[in-house]
Formats: structure tokens, sequence, C-alpha cells
């Protein structure tokens, strides 16, 4: 017998004598039940389940990945995720992998990923390099860095190089190794340098500038190891690159010989050289211009060189200044219009020319200005005069009125007259136009060939040499009697300079009065017409004023005005003045009344109150129509007969002495408000319903027995209807009759029961098909439908 069958039959044999096993023994494989011990399971022989490790006989539990507790130098591993190991007591990642979970409990072991391979996550690639990233799928280095290696296995990510510095030529397929815009990796084998790549330059630092900057736009000044000069920057020609004028930045500007002009840099010109546009000139000589092609000097500057060369332009000379006779050709270097560079050699100066004179300060002013026109004073230096100045006869330089210019004025004896100088005319003179007074007199006029006083004014000298138009005096002003024959001296229309000598004084005139202030008011005005109130010197009164009988001069309501107007006994009627008339007294008009009392009226030729008013004092003398009385309001029995004081139709005043009340009169209630109603309205008329406190029920207001006053059924009025248990038949209101009751007509049964009839019996009962659901005997019942056959019925009768 084999030994591996001997084996086999032993296990057999124990397997059929033992029912439990330790680690390491044989077991039944279909039975990991008889293997004793946590974790462990049945595989041939009892073993540690995948969680567990055999440990001192028995199975311990794995350890989990951050935890520690297990052994490094036991062989086998403890920890229970895939990829890890014991290093240091702790079960961690091995070098390939890493903890997704960074280092603390529960994390997973996933795969380190090297430059070029794939990956989901930042993570995956920083956990072999920190300097990488997740880009596009795949294990990348971040912008500042470049794979060393070319993106071939095991590069790293090492830091971009700065200009000038050492690069690998073997990385240029992986990306610029530079660090720097518009700079490239290049040179020769094993010496290869990040430089600036064609068209740019090394500005400054690590920087590289673009070579060929427009005009104005920034640029960056080159270092003196890029071989590129400050023209080569700037793309226009004489442009070069250099600092602003705050020095702010630098930009590409025209060089000192030129200046910008758009987009271009244009020579700046000197004087007399050629030019097309003042910018030309103005580029060298900011007192220049283009004129002519050519530039020269502006109008206040001239060539203080004569026109050679190198000329500057210089402020022109003011009068009475040293001038240079050698720079007359070159334009007048006199600062002053009309004026020469004038005198002998060596010893020139600027002078006003012929027919023009220094009228002061530094101008030549024209001799013989017309009248009105700007002149200047001569100065005394000068040899002028101021009449020298205007070509007028009569006119000399003179300030305005205002002193804000000097021009040709006539003198103080004549007046300006068109283009010369007329004479001034006195009073009592003779004269052509009103101006020829007015010069002398503005209060005179040219009236009939002779200077007069206007018509407000007077000759206070009587016409005599040397007059005066004096202001006319007013009332009860003194006046000269000698003044008469020049014109009345009195102010008022209607007033006279009256009184004996020395004495003279102004007065109204016969048939008028002094009214007020300064007038003369006529006396006797028409009704309505505007008058004024006498002053109480005067000596008339304000019914003198008026014409009419009972009317006198007084304000009107609004105070605007004074006219005449009737007294307060009497009221304006056409063109005379009424009396008005009180209660009780004999009249003509309505308006004899109103004019004493509003709510009066003339009726019957005697005056009484209105409808709705009464007379307050019983028609006895100064009695007033009162507004009348409300029901349930306190009236005068005293004045009952002067018509009625209550103000309700049906009501009277009733009471005992001092306490008389408007109530409503008999056969009438107070139904609402101030409104007596009724008592006893026929069926289907209009009623209303009485108010609790007028003593009158709902009943009452109707005339006909079990009717009442109620709403209609649209609520759109009140009328005497039939109660509820009646119904109207004709003007009466009829009983309604249940079924057994006594009829004497069909509605007196359907008006209750509109199924039923009044029968030969003359009671109330079912119609055909219908039964009485109380019985034919009892009072009170209703009429049910009969059943039809085959139906379940209550009674015989139901059929």
């Amino acid at each position: 017998m084999g030994t591996s069958h001997y084996l086999a039959l032993l296990v057999m044999w124990v397997s059929l004598t033992r029912s439990c096993y330790g680690l390491g023994e044989a077991c039944t494989a279909d039975d990991s039940s008889n293997c004793t011990g946590t974790g462990v399971v049945c595989h041939i022989t009892c073993v540690c389940d995948s969680n567990h490790y055999p440990s001192n006989g028995g199975c311990t539990e794995k350890i989990d990945l951050g935890f520690s507790g297990c052994t490094n130098g036991n062989a086998v591993n403890e920890c229970a995720d895939d990829n890890t190991e014991c290093i240091a007591g702790f079960c961690k990642c091995v070098s390939t992998h890493y903890d997704n979970n960074g280092d603390t409990s529960r994390g997973e072991c996933d795969k380190k990923k090297k430059l070029g391979e794939g990956c989901s996550t930042n993570q995956d690639c920083t956990s072999s390099d920190s300097n990488s990233e997740c880009s596009g799928n795949k294990c990348q280095c971040q912008s500042s860095y470049y794979d060393d290696n070319g993106n071939n296995a095991e590069g790293t990510c090492a830091s971009k190089v700065n200009l000038e510095g050492t690069c690998t030529a073997t990385t240029s397929g992986s990306g610029d190794p530079c660090n720097t815009a518009f700079a490239m990796c290049t040179g020769s084998e094993s010496s290869y340098t990040c430089k600036c790549q064609g068209g740019y330059y090394k500005s400054d630092g690590n920087t590289c500038s673009k070579v060929g900057v427009a005009l104005r736009s920034s640029c960056t000044i080159p270092t003196s190891e890029s071989g590129t000069t400050i023209t080569d920057a700037c793309k226009i020609t004489f442009a070069e690159c250099m600092a602003t004028s705050d020095a702010s930045t630098t930009t590409c500007q025209c060089t000192a010989t030129h200046y910008t002009y758009g987009s271009e840099c244009r020579q700046k010109k000197k004087l007399r050289e050629g030019c097309s546009t003042n910018q030309d000139c103005t580029s060298s000589d900011s007192n220049s211009e283009c004129s002519g092609n050519k530039c020269q000097c502006q109008s206040s500057y001239y060539d203080d060189n004569g026109n050679n060369a190198e000329g500057m332009c210089a402020s022109k000379v003011n009068l009475e200044g040293t001038c240079t006779a050698a720079t007359s050709g070159s334009g007048d270097p006199c600062n002053a219009k009309f004026a020469v560079c004038t005198g002998r050699r060596s010893s020139y100066t600027c002078k006003c020319q012929g027919g023009y004179y220094k009228s002061g300060g530094n101008t030549c002013s024209k001799v013989g200005v017309a009248l009105r026109s700007s002149c200047t004073i001569p100065t005394s230096e000068s040899g002028t005069t101021i009449t020298d100045a205007c070509k007028i006869t009569f006119a000399e330089c003179m300030a305005t009125n205002d002193a804000s210019t000097t021009t040709c004025q006539c003198t103080a004896t004549h007046y300006t007259y068109g283009s010369e100088c007329r004479q001034k005319k006195k009073l009592g003179e003779g004269c052509s136009t009103n101006q020829d007074c007015t010069s002398s007199d503005s209060n005179s006029e040219c009236s009939g060939n002779k200077c007069q006083c206007h018509s407000s004014y007077y000759d206070d000298n009587g016409n005599n040499a040397e007059g005066t138009c004096a202001s006319k005096v007013n009332l009860e002003g003194t006046c000269t009697a000698a003044t008469s024959g020049s014109g009345d001296p009195c102010n008022t229309k209607f007033a006279v300079c009256t009184g004996r000598r020395s004495s003279y004084t102004c007065k109204c005139q016969g048939g008028y009065y002094k009214s007020g202030g300064n007038t003369c008011s006529k006396v006797g005005v028409a009704l309505r017409s505007s008058c004024t109130i006498p002053t109480s010197e005067s000596g008339t009164t304000i019914t003198d004023a008026c014409k009419i009988t009972f009317a006198e001069c007084m304000a009107t309501s609004d105070a605007s005005t004074t006219t005449c107007q009737c007294t307060a006994t009497h009221y304006t009627y056409g063109s005379e003045c009424r009396q008005k008339k009180k209660l009780g007294e004999g009249c003509s008009t309505n308006q004899d009344c109103t004019s004493s009392d509003s709510n009066s009226e003339c009726s019957g030729n005697k005056c009484q109150c209105q409808s709705s008013y009464y007379d307050d004092n019983g028609n006895n003398a100064e009695g007033t129509c009162a507004s009348k009385v409300n029901l349930e309001g306190t009236c005068t029995a005293a004045t009952s007969g002067s018509g009625d004081p209550c103000n309700t139709k049906f009501a009277v005043c009733t009471g005992r002495r001092s306490s008389y009340t408007c109530k409503c009169q008999g056969g009438y209630y107070k139904s609402g408000g101030n409104t007596c109603s009724k008592v006893g309205v026929a069926l289907r008329s209009s009623c209303t319903i009485p108010t609790s406190e007028s003593g009158t029920t709902i009943t009452d207001a109707c005339k006909i027995t079990f009717a009442e006053c109620m709403a209609t059924s649209d609520a759109s009025t009140t009328t005497c209807q039939c109660t509820a248990t009646h119904y109207t038949y004709g003007s009466e209101c009829r009983q309604r009759q249940q079924l057994g009751e006594i009829c004497s007509s069909h509605k007196d049964c359907i008006s209750f029961d509109k199924k039923s009839k009044c029968g030969t019996s003359r009671t109330c009962q079912c119609q055909t098909n219908y039964y009485d659901s109380d019985g034919s005997i009892n009072v009170g019942g209703t009429c049910t439908s009969k059943v039809g056959l085959g139906s379940a019925c209550p009674r015989p009768d139901a059929c």
C-alpha cells in the first residue's frame, strides 16, 4: 500500500471518528464548521480566511490601512488591504501606491502614476511628482515646470529656465523649458540656452520684448547685452524708445529733431524753411507759423535775426521802445498798430505814423474821429488836444456816462443831432424840434416853434429868461397868480388857482369838491356809478355826492372801489332806491320782501315766509322766517296761526304750554325719519313699515284683516300683503284650508296644497291620482301620488 493511499485512509478514518479539527489539521472540504477558532475555514486543512492571519496557534484579524499593531518582521502580511505593508508598526501603502485618504484610517491604496501615464485625479500624479497635475486624463507637469526626460519613462517635473539659463534641447518636444514668453531653447549640442525668439529681444530681467513697436505704444528700453538699440525697438523712422515726460512709463517717441504727426515722425522746420502745416514750424519755435509755405513769426512776434539762419521769434516792441532798423525787412518789429520803427543809426524807436498820435499806453489813435466813435484822450506829450481828436465842430473826446469808454461827444452847450452838434434852447426861445428844448430842460417841448413846459409842468419864471419847468401844484398847495398866463399851475382837473395877493391856493372849481388826495369830484353821481367819499374839510356829505334819494357814496362789498349805493333801509330797483318790507307788510314784488329776509316772498300783496319756512314771531313786527321743524322737534304753538311750523306733511304742532312738539296728525304714524304715513292702506298698495317708537304695528298700517306691511318677493318695495295663513282673494285675505276642512272654492284648498281640490262634500280632498297620506277622515294630511300596479302600497286607496 502506498504512503499517499495510507494517508488518505487515515484522514478518512479520522474524519469518521472526530467532529472538530484544529488549525492545520485535515478537514472535510464541504463543511468549514468542523474547523474550530475565529476566522478559520476548511481548505483541505483548517486555515485562516483572507481577513485573518495565523498567530500563536490561532487566527488574528488583519489590521486596516492607517492603523497600528502590526509586526515588521512577521513573514505573513498582517495588513488587511491590498498593496499594503507594515512600516514602523503601522499598516501603510507600498511604495508604488498612495493612500487616497491621506494616511488616515479607512483609505485605499491607489497606484501612483508617472508622467505621461493615464490619470483621473491630480492626486494620481502628485503622489509621484508634487509639481505635476492630471490634465487631459494624463499626468503632465504644471505650467511653470517641464518634463526633464522629454516625456520618456521616469521623467521628473523640473522648474522652467529663465533667459540665459541652460536648457536641454531634448526636452523641446515635451513643452518649452524656457520660463519666458517668446523665448526658445537654442544653441549647439551640450550647450543649449534660453534666448528670445526672432523679432524679440531681452529688454530687462527675464522679459522678451517685441522689436518694432508703433509710435506712442509702450516699449522697453533694450539692455546693453541684447544687441538691440532703442531705435530698433520702434518701427517708425526717427523714433526711439524713451521715458515719457512724467517718467511714468516708456513709449516709442520721435527724436529731438522731429515731431509726432499722426503715425509718423516729421522733421521740425526753422524760420524761413519750407513747411506745409503750422506744426512744422511750432515744433521748433512755438511763436512761429506756416505762412505762404514758409515758417514765419506770428503777428505779435518778429525774427530777431532778420530772417537769417537760426533766427528766433522775439516779442514785438511797444511804443517808445528801442527797435532795430535792420529787422524792418522781416516784418514790423513795433507792437502797436499804425506805428513804425524810426530814428537815426543806432537809435531807432517805435513811434506812431503820420495822422496818428500816442493816445495812451501802447496805442496809436487817429486824428479827427467821427461823432460817437471811439477815441482816446491824447496824452500831454502827444501835442494833440481833445478837440483835435474829433472832426466835428463843438465835439470833444471824453468819457461816456458809465465811464466804460471814451468817445467823441458834443460839448455841454450843444446836443447830438444826427452827425452834428446842435445848440441847446431855453424856455421861450425859438425851436424846430423837441430836442432843441429837452436838451436844456427835460420837462419842456417845442410847441408853436417855441420852447414851452409839458402839460404837467409850468414855467416857474413866468416865461421870462432862465425859467425852469416846475411840477404843477396839488390841491391846497400854494400857487402863484403871476404864472396864470403861462398855463394853469394846478395839477388837478377841475381845480383853479384862487385867493388874494401873496396868498393863492389851488382849489376845486364850482360844482366839484375835494373827494380825497388830489382829486376834484363832481357833485350828484348816478346810482351804481363810481364816486369818491368827500373829505371832512370839503363841506360835502356822502349823500350829496349821489343824486338819487336814499343813496350814499360807500365802499363796495369787496372794498375794491366806492360807488353810489342805496342805504341799509332800501334796495336798488332799476335806477331808484325802494324801501325794504318786513313780514306782514304790504308789497308789490318778491324783492320788496327778500331784501329784508331772503326766505320770504310777496304773496297776496303781503310779505310772508316761503313754503319751507315759518314766521318765528307769529306775524308780529320784526319776525324772521325760520326753517320748519322736523318730527319730534320742538315747535311753538303761538306760531300756529302764521303757517304750520312742522316740516312734514300730515304733521301738527301739539303738546302743552312750553312743551310743544311736531307729531303726525290723527290717521297717520311716523313711519321712519321725517315721514308721516297713512294708517289702513289697501291690499297690494305701497306702505311703510312703522318704526318701533310710532306705536303702530305692521298690521295697523293695512286696512284689510289678516294683511300686514311687508317687503315684496324681490325686496324692491313694501306693500300690504296677506299673512302666511291667508291668500289674496280680490280685495280681501281668505284663509287657506287643509285636507278635510270646509271649503267654498278650489282656491281655498290649492292655496294650501296644490294637489288638492274642493270636493262635492264641500271639504278639501286630494285630486285624482293622489291620496291623503293621513287618511281620508283626519285633518292636516298631504296629497301624495298613488302607487302603480305591482308596487308596494301603504293603504288600499293608495293604488
